[in-house]
Formats: C-alpha cells, structure tokens, sequence
C-alpha cells in the first residue's frame, strides 16, 4: 500500500510522516480544516514540511490486526472453554483460565515485538520525497508564466 504523507519531524534514520484520511475526513469535520491526520514513524530521512511517498507492506495491516486482536481473544475463549470441558459448571475457573491463557497471548506478543519491529516485512518505508518545502509544484511554475 502507498500513502502520500507530509513530514512533521526527522532524525536517527526515521521519519514522522502525517497522513490525512480524505474519506473520513468528509463525514467528519472535527479537527482544523476538516483533516484527520494520522501520524507514523518510517524508516527513512526527509526535511519537516516535504511531501513523501511511504510504501507500507502488503498484508502488515491485516497480520498487526490478527496478532493484536484474534490471537488474545482466541487465547481467552480457548482457555475458557478449555476450562468449561475440565471442570463443567464451574463459570469462575473457566474464565480465570481464559484470561491467563490471555495473558500468556500478551505476553508472548510483547516478546516477539522486536524481532517485528525489526522486520523489514512489518515496517513502512519513506520511498521518496515529492516535494521539498518551498519548492514550486508544475502547477505554480505554469501560473508564473
């Protein structure tokens, strides 16, 4: 996936970039100008103020969503229903069970967290700048003349 995004800082090798949801934004209204922004740090240097193309990796939003929700709510259910078939008509065991087996999805999320964080695969990555600040686009050169 390519966003379009506008650079707010930059430094170490990455760069906070601003993206504005256009279709969100037309039903909303509830920040300045009309614009819900939303922020990302990516892999890249750029000055505050240029335009920039970020290329996301197919899929990593869906991964990111099933890791982050499906894999603990799963855990909860599983160990709940684990501990309903273990001990039938104990509710308050069960459901200590599917909430252990929770933490346990937590907790293994944190600890592979920087393997992804890492992962080229999982990371968005600023490709190129398309306008510098105080550069003039092929609309305004054309106007000067």
């Amino acid at each position: 996936m390519i966003q379009i995004g506008t650079v707010l800082r930059s430094g170490g090798g990455m760069t906070e970039v601003a993206f504005c949801s256009d279709s969100d934004c037309e039903k909303c209204g509830a920040c300045a100008g009309g614009k819900k922004k939303n922020t990302l740090w990516v892999r890249g240097e750029a000055q505050p103020g240029d335009i920039v193309r970020v290329e996301i990796p197919d899929g990593t939003a869906v991964k990111a969503s099933l890791l982050a929700y499906v894999m603990p709510l799963a855990a909860l259910l599983g160990g709940m229903a684990i501990g309903l078939i273990l001990m039938p008509g104990k509710e308050m065991p069960a459901a200590l069970l599917g909430l252990a087996l929770m933490g346990v999805a937590f907790a293994v999320l944190a600890v592979t967290e920087k393997k992804r964080k890492n992962a080229p695969e999982w990371n968005p990555v600023l490709k190129e700048i398309l306008t510098a600040p105080g550069a003039k686009t092929e609309g305004e050169k054309q106007h000067e003349l």
